[in-house]
């Protein structure tokens, strides 16, 4: 499979990928948030007694991440390469003897590479199933869905974490050269809920969990919704040895194939569907709930809701005061308190909330992993920099950043720079010395007379960021770039740099480090960072201007294309006389003046040659004839040489000798020069400049600063950006490759 091929390439470097590994965090986070068995293994006293099915497992990511909280993990890919490259990791940890890698296309619950000798006898079941960021690449989902709900025990539940498909803008999630195996670009929460119930499943949740951005191969950053399928099965008993009856199949029915009307419920009596059963089905036969013509709202026929001309019904009890004939958004009464009368969330235990419930499990911050904080009070230092860097000495670490400083080789210094700081790094941590410095790593740099710079720049990031250096302290002032030279090389590049070199060992040591997600959520009701708008104590703002239905059709906005009542319009149909089938190319009509513009007027609705306004009928330059243009002429073209003047050739093929009569000076503007002849002095209010584009000299006597070609596309890779390769599906900034004060500068801004 092409899919495959492209995963056991990838492989070696998933884990470099800084999205792949983020996510995986934020995966971890909303499996211990909502489901329940997880919690209570987070906790010190909580029995670890789950057995996990997941399905795409990759590397080995996730499966890290929650092995210490389960009994068993089995992990399942197609690709070998991945498999190859978790069996690795495993061999070289200690800890994570409950995870069972297993490469398979797993199509059959039963699958033997899934069993073990505990199963002997009966197939093995899990309690849990989970996959992260597999479904798009899956060809069919309900066959997926319908194995997994074959491998859960009785009650078991699957937890299933994928991009949201938003519209359009969701293809730019993978670039084009990662699209192989791409099955779809997400899938919305109603397609999957219908999906999840179609292969048995109940108790249906699909929620956002989160949202992350990603920078996309257009350029930029998007953020790409992130939604938690959580729904346990169906709770029929379902163990292997319960029997015939004990399943509801009644042995003694023969030829009826024993399942009884009254133990299945379908009595006319209990189910609704006689002339004389519930009210709400009678005489809805194959109509359903009314018929199919019949409007869910006002209960009469010839319409549907949709289209009901009537206000709409409500119902249901208001949230709100628990009135009925409104619902919550439009209630103006106060509050009223009433009895929760559900099942928590953390301990299953019906009666109060999962804000109230005595066994909730201690906060876990998102960016350390710790217990007892949020993120936002975290004071840990954090790894993100150095991460995925690889294991050497800090000596063998410097001397590879010098071999790669003499080759001006970027990658290698800093995958060396990394291990480096990861080793100073642990060292300071186990209280051998000092913590990275990075102004004195910089004037290390200038004593042994090595390219490589550190610059501390003046940059803005988004609220949700953080610049953290490579000692892993956070909220740093200034971002971290790296430069072959002192000096920016490009105009765009220069903001925020330091005037002199002193003031950036100032700022090196004042602070600087790489962007990096806080892992604070921020409030898109009030804009406060802390909480999410779910939980968001002040007032719903008024929403100004939000996203509204706009038919394709029509173009007016309030309903979408299928329930447009004007006649549709072919938007491929030829613009001159509006039929379908041919192009205006091909069109035998002839050419329509609607809708043109007059090129001598101005004006809408005939043809320049036309305008009425125009001094003179048109003359055709090829064969002199009146009423049509040269372009329209049908008659051979007629060549004219601006030499000599005469007919069927150029000026190029010309074998006269040059007419010094007929050529025009660019510099005077006289006739019988050109202008490299030209005796009056040059005029530069003709000339730009190829340095600061403007008019009046040329670039050899510029005093002005550089300044970027308007046409420059930063960040589309090769000189002045990176590329899709170095950090997987993220594309580095356009100031990647921007340079330094000087010569070929390069600077990385957090590309990893």
């Amino acid at each position: 499979m092409a899919a495959n091929d492209r995963f056991d390439k990838e492989a070696a470097e998933w884990d470099n990928n800084p999205f792949t590994v983020k996510s995986s965090r934020f995966a971890l986070s909303a499996l211990l948030e909502n489901v329940p068995q997880l919690q209570a293994a987070a906790t010190e006293s909580g029995e670890k007694n789950l057995d996990v099915l997941e399905i795409g497992c990759g590397t080995g990511l996730l499966s890290l991440l929650i092995a210490p909280y389960l009994k068993s993990l089995t992990a399942v890919d197609t690709a070998e390469g991945m498999i190859k490259a978790l069996q690795t990791k495993l061999a070289a940890q200690t800890g994570a003897s409950n995870i069972d890698p297993v490469c398979v296309m797993l199509e059959n619950p039963d699958d033997p590479k899934t069993q073990d000798a505990s199963s002997a006898g009966h197939p093995k079941r899990f309690d849990l199933v989970i996959s992260h960021l597999v479904l798009h690449h899956i060809p069919s989902l309900p066959d997926i869905l319908k194995t997994m709900w074959g491998t859960l025990k009785p009650n078991g539940r699957i937890a299933l974490t994928d991009f949201e498909n938003f519209g359009p803008e969701a293809i730019q999630f993978h670039p084009q050269h990662k699209l192989d195996g791409v099955e779809r670009h997400g899938i919305t929460k109603p397609e999957m809920e219908a999906l999840l119930r179609e292969a048995r499943f109940v108790d249906v949740t699909v929620k956002e969990a989160w949202r992350m951005p990603k920078d996309v191969e257009s350029g930029g950053s998007m953020d790409f919704p992130s939604y938690l399928d959580l729904k346990p099965t169906t709770n029929l008993n379902m163990s292997w040895d319960t029997g015939a009856e004990a399943s509801n199949w009644e042995t003694t029915n023969g030829d009826a194939g024993g399942f009884t009307a009254d133990a299945g419920g379908f009595t006319a009596d209990a189910n609704g569907f006689s002339g004389a059963g519930d009210a709400d089905f009678s005489g809805g036969g194959d109509s359903g709930a009314g018929g199919d013509d019949t409007c869910r709202n006002c209960h009469q026929t010839g319409h549907f809701s949709r289209d009901c001309p009537e206000p709409r019904q409500m119902t249901g009890e208001c949230y709100n005061c628990g009135q009925t004939g409104h619902n919550k958004a439009d209630c103006t009464n106060e509050r009223v308190e009433r009895p929760f009368t559900g099942a928590c969330r953390h301990c299953e235990k019906v009666g109060h909330r999962a804000a109230e419930c005595p066994n909730k499990p201690a906060d876990i911050c998102r960016t350390c992993g710790k217990e007892g904080h949020k993120a936002i009070a975290c004071e840990e230092l954090r790894t993100d920099v150095f991460k995925n860097a690889i294991e050497m000495s800090a000596e063998d670490a410097w001397s590879k950043m010098k071999e790669a400083d003499a080759a001006k080789d970027l990658d290698d210094f800093k995958e060396a720079f990394f291990a480096y700081a990861k080793a100073i790094f642990i060292k300071h941590a186990n209280g051998e010395g000092d913590a990275l410095d990075l102004a004195d790593m910089h004037q290390g740099f200038r004593s042994e007379n090595m390219n490589m710079h550190f610059i501390a720049k003046e940059e803005e990031v988004s609220d949700v960021f953080t610049f953290i250096s490579p000692a892993g302290a956070v909220n740093q002032k200034f971002k971290l770039a790296f430069n072959w030279g002192p000096k920016p090389k490009r105009a765009f590049f220069a903001t925020g740099w330091p005037a002199t070199p002193e003031e950036n060992i100032e700022r090196l040591q004042e602070g600087a480090g790489m962007p990096f997600d806080s892992g604070i959520p921020k409030c898109g009701n009030c804009g406060e960072l802390g909480h999410i708008k779910k939980w968001c104590k002040e007032e719903i703002a008024e929403v100004v201007d939000g996203p509204k239905v706009q038919c394709v059709i029509c173009n007016e906005t309030g309903h979408r294309a299928r329930d447009c009542t004007q006649e549709r319009v072919d938007h491929f149909a030829c613009r001159n006389c509006k039929k379908s089938g041919h192009g205006s190319k091909e069109c035998p009509e002839p050419r329509s003046a609607e809708g043109v513009e007059c090129k001598t007027c101005n004006e809408v609705g005939h043809f320049s040659r036309d305008c009425p306004t125009r001094g003179g009928p048109m003359t055709c330059r090829n064969c002199g004839e009146e009423g049509h243009k040269g372009a329209e002429c049908d008659k051979p073209r007629v060549m004219k040489c601006h030499n000599c003047e005469q007919n069927g050739h150029s000026a190029k093929e010309c074998t006269e000798p040059k007419n010094m009569a007929n050529m025009k000076c660019r510099n005077c503007e006289e006739m019988g020069h050109s202008s490299r002849e030209c005796p009056k002095p040059r005029d530069y209010s003709k000339v730009q400049c190829n340095n600061c584009h403007e008019m009046g000299h040329g670039a050899a006597r510029c005093k002005n600063p550089a300044v970027a070609s308007p046409a420059m596309d930063a960040g589309a890779g090769g000189e002045f950006g990176g590329t899709a390769e170095f950090g997987g599906d993220q594309a580095a900034p356009a100031e990647a490759a921007a340079g330094g004060w000087g010569s070929a500068a390069v600077e990385a801004s957090g590309g990893w």
